[in-house]
């Protein structure tokens, strides 16, 4: 996948301005900016959030997602996103919006949270050290279903300083737009690609999946990549049966182009197994968040992954 680069805060995107910056005429998912197939390019684009007339000038176009290439996870975003993620983490959203965000490649190492990893006392601890041992490979994601739109919100901003520009937020789009974030993560049965697509063309909008239907379903709708699981057993499920590596290998060759990232039971030890079935990348909620040594457990999660 080649870098896609993204631009400054566009009107009525920021905090509070949703609802007078989108355009519901022009919400479709057809006409929003949209990743150009085949290497093809177009003068202008119109945002399909705003409808703001968006010149390839500046660094600013959105480039075509070469998606059977293996992304340079060297490239990273820029020092301007440190400074954005520490304005919304000192309660002004609307500074660090100024920021001009470069969005990496796909990261590999995802780092999910759940509810009660979101209310402990020692997030950002552990989230600085995730991010010190996880380097430019870690993205972390806000995810919590019994968060209220206040708690997700600021759990985004927590997460958003470091590594900054490598947020995902889980289906929450209203904090997705409230917040410096590199993309969505859709549950299986919610909304649209095509909404969240509308709203920000530039995001990551990935798909959770658990079955090969699922996958051929989210690849067919514009899924830029998938979340598969759970491959292993795991707590955070412990009523659903575990994929398993053959079955998991079926989805990966199903997806085709998709990146695809394992989820469930991951520990350093299985990161090799699900390499070595096609797997893209690998989520992990206990086996990160849970370790004595958090930077030690990124940094061999994703020296294992190469």
């Amino acid at each position: 996948m080649d870098e896609r680069r993204a631009f400054d805060r566009l009107p009525g995107s920021g905090p509070g301005s949703t609802a007078r910056g989108l355009d519901r005429s022009r919400g479709s998912g057809d006409q929003a900016l949209r990743p150009e197939s085949h290497g093809s390019r177009a003068r202008h684009a119109r945002c399909g959030a705003c409808g703001r007339q968006l010149p390839r000038d500046r660094d600013r176009s959105l480039q075509t997602p070469g998606r059977r290439h293996d992304p340079d996870l060297r490239s990273a975003a820029r020092g301007e996103g440190a400074d954005a993620g520490e304005g919304l983490a000192a309660g002004r959203p609307a500074e660090a919006w100024r920021e001009v965000h470069v969005r990496a490649p796909l990261p590999r190492l995802h780092a999910i949270t759940d509810e009660r990893i979101a209310r402990r006392a020692d997030i950002d601890e552990v989230a600085k050290a995730l991010a010190d041992g996880g380097g430019s490979d870690l993205a972390f994601h806000a995810r919590g279903r019994e968060l209220t739109g206040l708690e997700h919100y600021e759990l985004a901003g927590r997460l958003a300083v470091r590594p900054p520009g490598r947020l995902f937020v889980n289906d929450r789009l209203d904090v997705a737009l409230a917040v410096p974030t590199a993309g969505v993560q859709l549950g299986y049965g919610s909304m649209p690609v095509s909404t969240a697509r509308a709203l920000n063309p530039l995001w990551w909008i990935g798909r959770s999946v658990h079955d090969l239907a699922e996958a051929e379903a989210a690849r067919t709708e514009g899924a830029d990549y998938l979340v598969v699981g759970p491959v292993f057993a795991t707590a955070s499920h412990p009523g659903r049966t575990p994929l398993g590596l053959a079955t998991f290998q079926q989805i990966v060759s199903a997806a085709a182009e998709l990146p695809v990232i394992a989820i469930g039971g991951m520990t350093a030890d299985r990161v090799r197994e699900v390499r070595g079935a096609g797997a893209y990348g690998v989520a992990a909620i206990r086996a990160l968040w849970d370790d004595a040594e958090p930077a030690r457990a990124a940094r061999r999660m994703r020296e294992w992954m190469s």
